[in-house]
């Protein structure tokens, strides 16, 4: 996102008028938005940390509103959730009571390594 608002910033700078300068400009600003609509729509809906507030603010008078935010969305429900996702896309399978990655799960998380590696994203990310 940091690289596509450097792009338009230095596109929008510069007097060159070439047709694939606008190509630029367009797609950056495209990435930006998606990335943007991304990240928020991600947050609101699938961040356990975000549900568990909105919850909390929703009992917020009650003294035990984070008990009760919890109880609602347990993390264990949330991990089943991703566990079901992730048999689903036929990225884990579940063999004699214990989870194995599959081939196409192997590819996934190189994709994935790869990605956080170019991001810079450290552990977590």
């Amino acid at each position: 996102m940091v690289v596509a608002l450097a792009v338009v910033t230095g596109a929008l700078a510069s007097n060159v008028a070439h047709p694939i300068v606008g190509a630029i400009i367009n797609l950056s600003i495209y990435l930006v938005g998606g990335e943007t609509y991304l990240f928020i729509y991600a947050a609101s809906v699938g961040s356990l940390s975000v549900r568990i507030m909105v919850e909390m603010l929703d009992l917020e008078p009650a003294p035990d509103a984070l008990q009760r935010a919890i109880a609602k969305h347990s993390p264990t429900a949330f991990f089943d959730i991703r566990l079901r996702s992730l048999q689903a896309q036929r990225l884990i399978t579940e063999i004699g009571g214990r989870y194995h990655v599959t081939a196409k799960g192997r590819r996934w998380v190189q994709y994935g390594a790869s990605l956080k590696r170019a991001l810079g994203v450290g552990a977590g990310g």
